[in-house]
Order: C-alpha cells, then sequence, then structure tokens
C-alpha cells in the first residue's frame, strides 16, 4: 500500500499548482508508476474523510464558541 506521506505530498503539489495541473493528476500519476487502484482508493478516500471531519469538527467548535 502506497505510504500515506507520499499521497500527501503529492496532493499538497497538486494543490499548489491547480492552475496549471489537470484535474485528476494525483490518481493518474500514482497509476502510471503501477500503484493499484485499490491502494490509490484507500488512501485518497481515508485523506478526504479526515478533511471533511476536520472541518465538520472546527464548525461545530465555533458554533459552541459563539454567545447569543
Amino acid at each position: 500500500m502506497i505510504s500515506e506521506h507520499i499521497a500527501s505530498l503529492l496532493v499538497r503539489f497538486a494543490l499548489k499548482n491547480r492552475t496549471q495541473l489537470p484535474n485528476g493528476w494525483t490518481p493518474r500519476a500514482l497509476v502510471q508508476c503501477g500503484v493499484p487502484y485499490a491502494d490509490i482508493w484507500d488512501v485518497l478516500h481515508e485523506m478526504y474523510e479526515s478533511q471533511v471531519i476536520d472541518l465538520v469538527y472546527r464548525l461545530r467548535k465555533s458554533r459552541l464558541n459563539l454567545a447569543p
């Protein structure tokens, strides 16, 4: 299975260069390197879920800190 660190670096690179890279560049690069589709899906899906969960947590926390 590919390292989460490598996937994280690729995603950060893709986001930093998003105006110059086509959508889906990160998974395509991994496929071209011979990484199995299932491994790519597992890591990128887990990264996406963790970002969504973090966003929901921050939104809930900010709402709790707001005094009426």
